[in-house]
């Protein structure tokens, strides 16, 4: 946890700052923040139990976007 924030860090100090890039790199720096947190809050269970309870609030999207992973590692490997 502690290391994404570093991460998150680095990027907002040394990433682009302006124009469309400045926004990618502080959009990407603030989720690795969040990630970061999260992880130094609660561990690997909490963000295991946020995902499965987003799975059953939303079951249909959770297996539409299961079945896209799954074609798109299919397309990878079957080369």
């Amino acid at each position: 946890g502690g290391e994404l924030k570093s991460l998150a860090g680095t990027i907002r100090d040394k990433g682009p700052h302006d124009g469309m890039l400045g926004n990618a790199s502080s959009a990407v720096a603030s989720t690795l923040d969040t990630c970061g947190r999260e992880l130094q809050e609660h561990g690997l269970s909490g963000i295991a139990e946020d995902l499965t309870n987003t799975v059953r609030r939303h079951p249909v999207p959770a297996v539409l976007i299961g079945i896209g992973i799954g074609f798109l590692l299919a397309r990878v490997f079957a080369k």
